[in-house]
């Protein structure tokens, strides 16, 4: 596959690439927000002032995902790790860590760091938020929403999905107990398989059942990537297992 991510800079010696799909999903949230979510959270402002917000919320929660990745990369490179990059795409972001941890504990530490990240971003845009004046409606709803969705990354990306963090959290944890690093990928492959059937037939029932067609829609191919990534992962590591 073509590799058409375009390299926008580097932080902290890390190269940062978007994928065109990025623009899909920033597109989507900047549409959501403008038209659904800040005309009910900060009612009787202009069209124009809701599209502003609603663009500059989707590009702020983007720089949330990136600094998420950042710091999966930068904890991955003190433990030894080389990372090639990050790259933000339609699904969020990926840190591209070049070898896989060399101990259950370099695994947790590089995997914790990112949930940590968005907690500590979104008690921070929580903050701001209190401290704002309560007459300023625009900034006030925009810190009110990045607030939310950073605490709902964590808790999304702490799923035991693999391979979401949470997920290479579970796997990291058996590798410790089992001291079997194919079995725990397998194990943790299998959860993330049934994570990922549960968010599409959720989102399924979800678009058919109510009126809620977008949401579901996002749910099933939310789903869809991470059962397309749970099954790879379990093949890569019934391969190695079998070479062993």
């Amino acid at each position: 596959m073509v590799d058409r991510s375009v390299k926008v800079g580097r932080l902290f010696g890390i190269e940062i690439a978007i994928s065109p799909t990025w623009l899909i999903i920033v597109g989507l949230v900047s549409v959501s927000l403008a038209t659904s979510y800040y005309p009910d959270a900060a009612a009787n402002l202009s069209g124009l002032t809701y599209w502003i917000m609603g663009v500059l919320s989707a590009l702020l929660l983007f720089a949330c995902v990136l600094i998420h990745e950042l710091a999966h990369s930068i904890v991955a490179r003190v433990v030894g790790l080389p990372v090639n990059g990050i790259t933000l795409f339609l699904f969020g972001g990926v840190s591209d860590i070049q070898e896989e941890p060399h101990s259950p504990r370099d695994e947790f530490l590089v995997t914790v760091v990112g949930p940590l990240m968005s907690v500590l971003l979104g008690f921070l845009f929580l903050a701001l938020y209190a401290v704002t004046p309560g007459n300023d409606e625009v900034i006030s709803a925009m810190l009110g929403y990045l607030a939310v969705v950073n605490l709902l990354l964590a808790l999304f990306n702490l799923i035991p999905g693999y391979p979401l963090d949470g997920g290479r959290i579970l796997h990291s944890v058996i590798w410790k107990l089992s001291r079997n690093q194919s079995r725990a990928t397998q194990i943790a492959a299998g959860v993330g398989v049934v994570f990922a059937w549960l968010f599409i037939v959720g989102g399924l029932l979800l678009g058919f059942l109510t009126v809620d067609f977008l949401d579901g829609l996002w749910l099933t191919l939310t789903g869809w990537f991470l059962l397309i990534a749970a099954s790879s992962q379990g093949r890569s590591s019934r391969s190695q297992a079998v070479g062993a």
